[in-house]
């Protein structure tokens, strides 16, 4: 008797509070985002022509682009993008002994996971700010390099397919003092290539923001470093050329919100940037 009894309290008390604890939970649940963004901003190129240096932020040139993003939960979402620029480096005052000029188009994709630092801001009155980090690919079309303003004494551009370690043989033939190679170089590796496309992974880590514009639209912001394997995006890899060539990218962008799956009334927002949508199958987070 005392066991039915207890089973129907128990009973008695999950009707009573049982609708009351998930409502609460359901407040917590947010929309799934289908966004798709217009991205232009200055990208950097890290060429071996030019100044030293690994990141180069001297020369700027625009990049335009698309970026497809999908927000699944409050604190993570994926991104694929693609961008694309044309890009050139010259070595003008800071090497005017060799002259050397490079010029490409630059096309990149990427897929990234975004970690979003803050919780989802219902309400739009602050930003969004998020991490990313992913894989890609950077094309490098049509490189080019060329020595316009090459004089008698001058440094030689390279000739295709000569390795660092001919060049260093042909240095030593005319000049007494001997010259090694770096034990950070590879000595068979080609100094000059000349291909009509040369494609490298890389690996782009970001991190940016986005507002929410009334219902349906978003501005952002972002920087994204994309660490490159290849040395040959510029067509070059000189003598004392240790890191790869390098892409970063400072991107504005204005998005819409394609599609939005609405759990409860509250995440769906009739008060923060979304209309109602109708309810799918969801989950608790």
């Amino acid at each position: 008797m005392r066991s039915i009894f207890r089973y129907w309290v128990v009973l008695l008390v999950v009707f009573i509070f049982l609708p009351t604890s998930v409502s609460k939970a359901q407040m917590l649940l947010l929309a799934k985002e289908h966004t798709g963004q217009i991205v232009v901003g200055p990208g950097f190129f890290s060429s071996d022509a030019g100044r030293d240096g690994v990141f180069q932020f001297y020369n700027p040139r625009i990049s335009v682009g698309f970026n497809y993003s999908y927000r699944m939960h409050d604190r993570w979402g994926i991104k694929l993008g693609a961008s694309y620029g044309v890009y050139g480096e010259k070595d003008g005052n800071w090497r005017p002994h060799r002259g050397w000029e490079v010029s490409t188009q630059l096309v990149d994709l990427t897929a990234a996971v975004q970690f979003y630092i803050l919780k989802r801001n219902v309400s739009g009155t602050r930003p969004d700010f998020y991490v990313a980090l992913g894989v890609g690919g950077l094309a490098s079309i049509k490189p080019k390099v060329t020595q316009p303003n090459y004089e008698l004494g001058m440094t030689l551009l390279p000739d295709v397919n000569i390795t660092k370690q001919e060049a260093i043989d042909k240095w030593n033939e005319t000049h007494t003092d001997k010259r090694k190679l770096s034990s950070r170089e590879n000595p068979n590796d080609i100094i000059r290539y000349d291909k009509d496309v040369l494609i490298a992974p890389t690996f782009p880590l970001s991190i940016g923001a986005t507002w929410g514009i009334g219902k349906r639209f978003l501005l952002g912001v972002d920087y994204t470093i994309r660490i490159s394997t290849n040395d040959y995006l510029d067509n070059l890899n000189p003598i004392g050329s240790w890191y790869p060539d390098m892409y970063s990218s400072l991107s504005f962008s204005v998005g819409y919100i394609l599609k939005t799956d609405c759990y409860t009334c509250y995440s769906a927002l009739s008060k923060a940037k979304f209309r109602k949508t109708k309810a799918s199958s969801g989950y608790w987070f």
